[in-house]
């Protein structure tokens, strides 16, 4: 729609142009419609132009993150229509993949320090990024769970193995 609004733009402005260039030399309407359709074409030119500019921009983003760097954004979009959603949602994607991969990280380096509460926080995630952040969440959820049982089992030993050496130790003075 920018492109639209810049070419009618630049049409309005030959046509004003040319009629100014009729009426002060006299040339005839032919001039008026070459000296139109010129201003048309670079109108058009310097819209393809930035649309261009913005779609290169928009895929170096992308082959960024494709190479595992998150940081990098589209900035300012002004765009509207179809352009300005593409560039916004490049945005958003990256958003996304940059949120899942800190979250992911977090969680699992804390379950790497023995820290078993620390969860992917799923809000705000969706589709392949929620369930990756829930298979997560359970996984460590489980770790949890046989890292207190297996606590239990070894304080039952230990308990036990104390009983054991007590009754040797008086089996031994008797």
């Amino acid at each position: 729609s920018n492109l639209l609004r810049l070419a009618g733009v630049s049409f309005l402005l030959s046509l004003a142009l040319s009629a100014y260039v009729l009426f002060t030399t006299g040339l005839g309407v032919s001039a008026l419609i070459g000296l139109g359709l010129t201003t048309l074409s670079a109108g058009l030119a310097a819209g393809c132009y930035l649309l261009n500019r913005r779609l290169a921009e928009a895929a170096a983003v992308m082959t960024e993150m494709r190479r595992g760097q998150l940081e990098r954004r589209i900035m300012p979009i002004t765009e509207r229509g179809a352009l300005g959603e593409l560039l916004w949602a490049v945005n958003e994607f990256a958003d996304n993949a940059d949120a899942f991969v800190r979250e992911a990280g977090a969680s699992l380096n804390a379950v790497s320090a023995h820290i078993y509460f620390r969860r992917v926080i799923e809000t705000g995630m969706h589709g392949s990024f929620l369930q990756g952040a829930r298979i997560i969440n359970r996984a460590t959820k489980t770790f949890e769970d046989k890292v207190a049982s297996f606590a239990k089992v070894t304080d039952t030993f230990k308990t036990a193995g104390g009983e054991v050496s007590v009754s040797l130790k008086a089996a031994a003075a008797e």
